[in-house]
């Protein structure tokens, strides 16, 4: 999956290219210890994410390098056609590419998944670090029990056509 990613830099913003073809836009901080890449969430880009942005900052400042990036689709990283698991896996290959070949990976919501499909991948992951991953264990959904809706008269724990959960 992990092929040499074509950078180019314009302005701060640095870019590359993906084993499929696409650009993927993306801020490099720090760059002389070991690397950590984030995964953002389905919602925002590089622009939008102050947190993730200081995050990166602190951690480049420890002496580890540091990279966000626009997953495809979102802010700078155009993304045509169908975004499908492989190209979002191609694009966080490229980015532990530019990051040197191997990275610990920063998810946060769904950025936790593709987290953990490229550690699945076989991807250069030396660790994870997940937070508010959108799913519940199976264990939390059998404790919370049945639930009813005032348009249901039935109790169920799955999705109903009446929008229950």
């Amino acid at each position: 999956m992990s092929c040499p990613a074509v950078r180019r830099q314009t302005g701060m913003t640095n870019y590359a290219t993906t084993s499929q073809g696409d650009h993927v836009a993306y801020d490099l901080r720090g760059g002389t210890g070991p690397a950590v890449v984030f995964v953002t969430g389905a919602g925002p880009d590089r622009a939008d994410d102050p947190i993730t942005a200081e995050t990166a900052q602190r951690v480049a400042d420890a002496g580890l390098t540091a990279i966000t990036f626009d997953r495809l689709g979102r802010g700078e990283s155009p993304a045509e056609g169908r975004l499908d698991l492989d190209r979002e896996l191609a694009a966080v290959a490229a980015m532990i590419d530019v990051a040197g070949g191997s990275a610990v990976l920063v998810g946060h919501s769904s950025g936790c998944a593709l987290s953990l499909r490229a550690a699945a991948a076989g991807l250069p992951v030396t660790g994870l670090a997940l937070w508010e991953a959108p799913w519940a264990t199976p264990r939390r959904r059998r404790r919370r029990g049945p639930t009813r809706s005032s348009a249901c008269s039935t109790p169920t724990t799955t999705r109903t056509r009446c929008g229950t959960t």
